[in-house]
């Protein structure tokens, strides 16, 4: 992990390094999403509530003390931003209209059976509590 350059960079940003913060923020997008897209199960509201995360990393990193490490500091903030959008689509009205989820045309062979292993994980997820679902994606999922 980058956690001796996360700090570095961490404490340039806190004191206003704005390219710090991008590299930052930059360094985790992926990861924070892939997390996000696990936790909501649609790309919408992953992408929201990947936004949300980084809204509130950027407020609160001031608040940052070190005594974890930031992937730490980081994923749960964004777990935290994925329960409040599963919250605010239970709230939402479902219009009934398909996942917007784009298969490649002439994929690899195999493709297809990583795209039916996606699906089962992300059913077998759906079957899990808010609460649970972010301890275990960030465990099993994404091997943290």
């Amino acid at each position: 992990m980058h956690t001796e350059d996360d700090l570095t960079l961490v404490r340039l940003a806190q004191g206003g390094d704005r390219r710090a913060l991008d590299a930052l923020l930059r360094r985790h997008h992926d990861t924070l999403y892939a997390l996000c897209r696990r936790m909501t199960r649609n790309d919408a509201d992953a992408q929201d509530a990947t936004q949300d995360a980084m809204i509130a990393i950027v407020r609160g990193l001031d608040r940052f003390d070190g005594r974890a490490a930031f992937t730490t500091w980081a994923y749960r903030i964004t777990a935290n931003a994925c329960i409040d959008e599963l919250r605010r689509r239970r709230r939402r009205p479902d219009p009934g209209l398909p996942e917007h989820e784009v298969e490649p045309r002439g994929a690899a062979p195999g493709i297809d059976e990583t795209v039916a292993d996606r699906h089962d994980l992300d059913a077998a997820l759906a079957g899990v509590p808010e609460d649970f679902r972010a301890a275990l994606v960030l465990r099993d999922v994404l091997g943290l």
